[in-house]
C-alpha cells in the first residue's frame, strides 16, 4: 500500500515496509504495487485514495499522450482536417 497522505511517499507492501520512496524501489516492486491499482482502475473500483489517484494519473497520461504529436500523428496516423476527394465505402465482406 502507498501512503498517499505523506508528502514524501513511503511504500508499504503486504510483507512489510520497503522503507523507501517509490522511485527508490526496484522495477519489480513498483509493478507489484501498481498492478492492483491498475486493475482496480480498469474495473472502475476507485473507492480508495490510491485507486482514485492512479485512475486520474493514468487518464491524464493517456489524454496527454494521445493529444501530442507522438500519440496523435505518429502512432494513430491522424492526418488532420483534410478534404477527401471521395468517400470510399466499406471494403470488407459482410
Amino acid at each position: 500500500m502507498v501512503n498517499w497522505a505523506q508528502e514524501s511517499i513511503l511504500v508499504t507492501g503486504g510483507t512489510g515496509s520497503f522503507g523507501k520512496k517509490f522511485v527508490e524501489i526496484g522495477e519489480d516492486q513498483q509493478i507489484v504495487l501498481l498492478t492492483p491499482l491498475s486493475e482496480a482502475a480498469f474495473r472502475g473500483d476507485t473507492k480508495g485514495a490510491g485507486e482514485s489517484f492512479f485512475h486520474a494519473i493514468k487518464s491524464m497520461t493517456a489524454d496527454g499522450y494521445y493529444t501530442s504529436y507522438a500519440g496523435l500523428v505518429q502512432e494513430l496516423g491522424y492526418k488532420g482536417n483534410t478534404a477527401l476527394a471521395s468517400f470510399p465505402g466499406c471494403t470488407h465482406q459482410h
